[in-house]
């Protein structure tokens, strides 16, 4: 239930980069793999192209999640964890917002 969710609060700074995504993109990507995105959108300190990077993100982790033999960071978490799990992405929906 929504009120069962986790509520945080973050103060930013003139020229952070947010990144905002759902489980589905968290479960195939490493933080090399959002960077490796969200670098080349950059010009000086702001984004060039705020939705090439968001696309970016989304396709690489739906291609990851569908990828077998890929140790991704669900799998990590689950070989941490104790659990016997094949390596794999996770195929789950992905929503991403870049600003």
């Amino acid at each position: 239930m929504p009120y069962a969710a986790d509520d945080f609060a973050h103060e930013i700074q003139d020229n952070d980069i947010i990144v905002m995504a759902s489980d589905g993109v968290f479960d195939n990507l490493f933080d090399r793999d959002l960077e490796a995105c969200v670098k080349p959108e950059m010009k000086g300190s702001h984004f060039a192209d705020l939705q090439a990077a968001a696309d970016c993100i989304a396709n690489k982790s739906e291609k990851l999640g569908n990828t077998r033999n890929y140790k991704s960071p669900f799998y990590m978490h689950a070989v941490e964890m104790g659990v016997r799990y094949p390596p794999q992405g996770k195929a789950d929906d992905i929503t991403v917002i870049c600003a």
